[in-house]
């Protein structure tokens, strides 16, 4: 049985007064555990701030994108390909037809209800630069071969040819989709619920951190003067509350390192050293601006 290589990380960090990452309502996000309230920053602000660090370390070709915005994204590589290669697309006269057209594409190929716009999807995708590129020119050779797309599926009457057009695309997808997954997808995952077999389980596990000891949410009452205002207003222009706590944070995170290097190959020690860097380092970014709250790590164990 081959044995798996982890790396964890213990991180002791005590935050002054903030509110690092909020709930809802904006107060401090907490959690009860061995019995008392404790301060609590949940692993997905702080990954979150791990991959915006990423950018330091990366190009952001290297990186991937978590966003709604894939029609846009890939209508942007189709433009590319077609100046690239110099190209003749007869979609690609009418813009807002072209984008009709790889709307439709997208819903069929990540088999999504058509609730999306030619702007915006219905749900997040986790993609990146080399993924894109590979739909859009999938949807290229699709144009060569039938047209428009879209007009091409409407004209087909029978129900078994449609699906069996739609699986088709889902197959080549499937394809494109699996290759080259970027770090950050490697390391933290990929889940699309439609498609499941363009998943990514995720190589590393960051843990929500929490307080070594109980905290007690406290408000701060602030106000704000107008600076123009005459001098007999003595009165603040603003005036509200923020709440906010302090702690020392126990963080933890563990990368699987054999399952990261079936993605990244011969990249997998300098992910690993980057990732490192980046837990250790980052701070989400919840009111840093009213707290000041970036301060230096107290115990660092690997």
């Amino acid at each position: 049985m081959k044995n798996n290589c982890y790396v964890d990380f213990h991180v002791i960090q005590t935050v002054p007064p903030s509110c690092v990452n909020r709930d809802d309502t904006g107060s401090p996000k907490t959690a009860t555990y061995g019995g008392v309230t404790r301060a609590r920053v949940s692993s997905q602000a702080w990954k979150r701030a791990m991959r915006i660090m990423f950018k330091d370390f990366y190009e952001s070709k290297d990186l991937g994108v978590r966003t709604k915005r894939i029609p846009e994204f890939v209508y942007s590589k189709v433009i590319e390909e077609i100046k690239t290669q110099n190209m003749e697309l007869e979609l690609a006269n009418d813009s807002e037809k072209l984008k009709s057209d790889i709307l439709f594409f997208i819903n069929k190929a990540f088999n999504l209800k058509e609730k999306s716009t030619e702007e915006k999807l219905d749900v997040l995708v986790f993609i990146n630069d080399h993924q894109t590129r590979c739909l859009a020119k999938l949807y290229m050779e699709k144009v060569k071969e039938y047209g428009s797309i879209e007009q091409y599926y409407k004209e087909l009457k029978d129900d078994k040819k449609r699906k069996k057009f739609s699986n088709e695309l889902k197959e080549k997808v499937k394809e494109v989709g699996k290759e080259h997954p970027s770090i950050d997808m490697a390391l933290f995952g990929r889940m699309l619920a439609s498609m499941p077999a363009l998943n990514y389980d995720a190589a590393a596990q960051v843990a929500h951190a929490i307080s070594t000891h109980e905290v007690q949410t406290e408000y701060d009452y602030f106000t704000a003067v107008d600076d123009l205002a005459p001098e007999d207003n003595a009165g603040a222009a603003h005036l509200d509350t923020n709440e906010f706590n302090s702690s020392t944070l126990y963080r933890f995170a563990s990368i699987n390192v054999n399952e990261l290097a079936k993605h990244l190959k011969e990249d997998t020690p300098e992910a690993v050293k980057n990732f490192a860097h980046a837990f250790i380092s980052s701070m989400p970014e919840g009111k840093q601006k009213s707290y000041g709250n970036r301060t230096p790590q107290d115990l660092i164990y690997i």
